[in-house]
C-alpha cells in the first residue's frame, strides 16, 4: 500500500498490514513512525459521498470516545486529494478476537463470568443509549477485549435515535429481535440482541440453533415463535436473565436496570417457566410468510414478503390482487418497503396496474419521509422527468443527493449528469 492514499496530516503513520476489507471500508493496522509500540487502526471509507450512515459513526466514536473502556476514535480527515473527496478514521487498535473466538479459546461462561461480561456490555449500553444512540448490530464478532474488559466494536449501523423505523434488515439476522419484523428497534432490541450472545457464551449453541446459511424466513420464524431450549447446564437466576432478555413483546423485555439489579441480587427472581411451546418451522417460504402475515402480530415485513411472492409468482400462482392487498396492508402500517413497491407498480404499471402518477407520488412520499433511498432516487427521477408534474432540475437534484447519501449508486449517477449539464 503507497503512502500516498494516506490523508496528509496523520501522514506520520505507517501501515502495517491490512486489518479488515468490506464493500463500505478498509482498515489498516499502523504505527506511529515516531514511536513504533503505539498502534492504531486506520480506516478509509470508499464511499464518503454516502455520508448520512459516515456522520452517525462519527458521531457514535465520538460519544464512545469518553467512555474510559472504550476504543476511541483520535481523528478524522475529510476532503483528502485533488481528485476526489476521501475521509478516513483513525481510532484506537483493538488487538485479538472476538468473544466467539474467546468462548472457543477459554471455554464458556459459568455465572459469575456470564455477570461480570453482562455488567461491561450493560454498562456501556446504558452510556451510549444515554445519548440517544443506538448500536443496532451487536453480535458475536463485535464485541472484543479492550483494557481487560469486553467492549462494543463496529458503530457502522448505529443511529442517533431512541426508536429507528427499519425497513432494511441491518445487522446480523440472527440477532435482530422480534420487533425488526413489525418495522421498529429501539433500546430494548439491544437487549435482545445481547441476550442472542450470552445465550451462546452460556451454552456454545448459537439461539434456536439457528445457522449462518438459515432462510431469512426460518430466521424470522424462530425468532418470533420459538421458545429458547436450556438443555444444557445452567443456574436457575442466570436462566430468568436470559429469559426475561430474550422476552418476545419489547415492553415486557427486560431492562438493563432490571438486569444489574439481578445480578446485584435487588431483585426477587421468579421460578424459570417455559415461555410457551416449540412449533415445527413450515416447509415453505410462502407458508411461512402466510402464517406470519396472517399473525396479528403486525409483522409488516412478513406482509411485504407474502406480497412479493404473490406478485412474482414464487411458490404461489401468481395473484396481483394479493400482493396489493398485502403491500397496502403493511404500507398503511407504515413500513416503507411497502410503500415503495406501491409506488413503483403505480410509477410503471406492471402487471396490468393501471398506471398512477398521482399513486406513485404518494407512495414514494411516504417511503421517501422514512428516509427510503429508493423512494428518494424514483421522487428525483419524476421531477427529473416530468412524471405527472412540473418537471424541476433543483428538486430533482434535492432528491437524488438525498438518496445518494444514504448510498444509492442510481441516484449519484444521474446526481453526476444533471451536475454536469
Amino acid at each position: 500500500m503507497s503512502k500516498e492514499i494516506l490523508p496528509q496530516n496523520i501522514d506520520g503513520y505507517k501501515v502495517l498490514k491490512q486489518l479488515g476489507r468490506g464493500s463500505f471500508a478498509h482498515v489498516f493496522l499502523v504505527e506511529d513512525k515516531y514511536d513504533s509500540s503505539r498502534l492504531y487502526a486506520l480506516k478509509k471509507i470508499l464511499k464518503p459521498q454516502w455520508s448520512n450512515y459516515i456522520d452517525e459513526e462519527i458521531r457514535a466514536l465520538e460519544i464512545m470516545s469518553s467512555y474510559p473502556y472504550a476504543p476511541k476514535l483520535h481523528h478524522v480527515e475529510r476532503n483528502v486529494g485533488r481528485n476526489k473527496e476521501q475521509v478516513y478514521l483513525l481510532m484506537d487498535y483493538v488487538p485479538g478476537s472476538d468473544i466467539r473466538r474467546y468462548i472457543r479459546k477459554q471455554g464458556l461462561f459459568n455465572e459469575a463470568q456470564a455477570f461480570k461480561f453482562l455488567t461491561e456490555i450493560l454498562a456501556e449500553l446504558s452510556f451510549i443509549h444515554s445519548h440517544s444512540m443506538l448500536h443496532l448490530d451487536i453480535k458475536m464478532t463485535n464485541i472484543m477485549r479492550f483494557k481487560n474488559k469486553f467492549c462494543l466494536i463496529d458503530w457502522g449501523v448505529s443511529r442517533s435515535e431512541v426508536c429507528v423505523k427499519t425497513a432494511n434488515l441491518l445487522g446480523g439476522t440472527r440477532y435482530l429481535a422480534p420487533e425488526t419484523y413489525q418495522g421498529f428497534r429501539c433500546a430494548a432490541s439491544e437487549i435482545y440482541s445481547l441476550g442472542c450472545v450470552l445465550y451462546y457464551c452460556v451454552s456454545g449453541k448459537y439461539l434456536f440453533g439457528l445457522k449462518k446459511n438459515d432462510l431469512l424466513e426460518q430466521k424470522i420464524y424462530a425468532t418470533t415463535y420459538l421458545t429458547p431450549a436450556f438443555n444444557f447446564p445452567i443456574t436457575e437466576k442466570l436462566k430468568y436473565i436470559l429469559q426475561r432478555m430474550l422476552e418476545k413483546d419489547p415492553l415486557k423485555r427486560a431492562t438493563i436496570e432490571e438486569i444489574e439489579n439481578i445480578i446485584a441480587g435487588e431483585w426477587q427472581i421468579e421460578p424459570a417457566t417455559e415461555l410457551g411451546q416449540n412449533n415445527a418451522i413450515p416447509e415453505s417460504s410462502y407458508a411461512i410468510y402466510k402464517q406470519m402475515a396472517e399473525d396479528d402480530k403486525h409483522l409488516v415485513y412478513a406482509q411485504y414478503r407474502l406480497a412479493y411472492l404473490f406478485e412474482k409468482g414464487d411458490e404461489v400462482e401468481q395473484d396481483i390482487e394479493q400482493a396489493m392487498y398485502w403491500y397496502k396492508k403493511s404500507a398503511i402500517a407504515g413500513y416503507a418497503l411497502s410503500q415503495h413497491r406501491l409506488g413503483f407498480l403505480y410509477f410503471s404499471g406492471r402487471h396490468g396496474i393501471k398506471r398512477s402518477f398521482k399513486n406513485a407520488f404518494y407512495w414514494f412520499s411516504k417511503g421517501a419521509n422514512q428516509k427510503y433511498r429508493r423512494s428518494q432516487y424514483y421522487l428525483g427521477k419524476m421531477y427529473e422527468l416530468g412524471k405527472g408534474l412540473k418537471a424541476n432540475k433543483n428538486k430533482a437534484i434535492e432528491f437524488y443527493t438525498a438518496a445518494m447519501k444514504n448510498s444509492d449508486l442510481k441516484a449519484e449517477e444521474r446526481l453526476q449528469v444533471l451536475l454536469s449539464k
